[in-house]
């Protein structure tokens, strides 16, 4: 019997009858796929298309929002209105994007073993992301851009979508990703390898290294229910919610200097207490 072994939060619900929007002020419209958590709490959730969403909190909690484009900001519980309004990043990019000639040149960094399915990550019922900070190395030199990036990843929904933020490593409190648009990526059922195309982008790979993250979207798509033992005298199941995809964890460190975590309003660098001796399975395709 072969056992798959996924790196989870325990679920914690809430229920909230009140209905929030986060919404742009440069065109008043919602902002979509927001996550939001409870600062120093295992609670949380994403907005969905049109901004809004639903959570329950303490006045005496603070709330934090965060979406590529826009500052990052802290709501205290007992100020919050129906209304969040977020401000658009105006913060100008250190020349890590730039034009990129035609490419004639392609190399791929990073692979792939089937025994990479054994292990996984995986979220419940809070918003939190992973990633990996990579180094700069000689074998980019003649293939500099970033094409493509892949993920290994397995989803029993029809189809999961995450959301991808890359920032420089130098950018040590991670608030400026080196992308002003969002960049999603969409993960088919079963095990796949899952791509995003980034060439339109025009990444030039610094030498101050780069990190690259993903951020789970708690929308009504991602969901699914399944049963897991729970460890006691009846040895009795329940039913517990995750939020798709998972995405796979490689045990032989190609390309990671450490791992990445963000929860509970804090980034963990480097988050050995998930990541250990494993990274996250990504290949880089690199052009020139």
């Amino acid at each position: 019997m072969r056992w798959y072994h996924l790196l989870i939060f325990i679920p914690i619900f809430g229920f909230s009858q009140t209905s929030y929007q986060v919404i742009d002020t440069v065109n008043n419209k919602g902002i979509p796929f927001v996550n939001i958590w409870i600062k120093n709490s295992q609670k949380g959730t994403t907005a969905d298309e049109t901004g809004k969403f639903q959570l329950d909190f303490e006045t005496t909690d603070t709330l934090v929002f965060s979406a590529v484009g826009h500052k990052s900001k802290t709501v205290d519980g007992k100020s919050i209105s129906q209304n969040i309004l977020m401000h658009r990043n105006i913060e100008q990019l250190k020349a890590v994007v730039i034009r990129n000639p035609k490419s004639k040149k392609e190399q791929s960094f990073g692979t792939f073993h089937k025994s990479d399915y054994r292990n996984g990550i995986t979220c419940t019922t809070q918003p939190w992301m992973v990633g990996s900070m990579v180094s700069y190395r000689d074998d980019f030199k003649t293939t500099p851009y970033i094409k493509e990036i892949r993920f290994s990843t397995r989803t029993k929904v029809k189809e999961a979508k995450f959301a991808l933020r890359i920032y420089r490593m130098a950018d040590s409190l991670f608030e400026n990703p080196i992308h002003q648009e969002p960049i999603y990526g969409y993960a088919k059922r079963g095990k796949k390898i899952s791509s995003i195309d980034l060439e339109n982008k025009n990444i030039l790979f610094p030498e101050e290294g780069l990190a690259f993250i993903v951020e789970f979207l708690l929308i009504d798509a991602n969901r699914r229910q399944q049963k897991i033992s729970i460890v006691n005298r009846k040895k009795t199941k329940q039913w517990s919610t995750y939020f798709d995809p998972v995405f796979s964890l490689r045990a032989d460190k190609q390309l990671s200097t450490a791992g990445i975590l963000y929860s509970q309003g804090h980034w963990y660098k480097p988050a050995t207490f998930v990541f250990k001796n494993s990274e996250l399975a990504i290949q880089l395709v690199m052009t020139d």
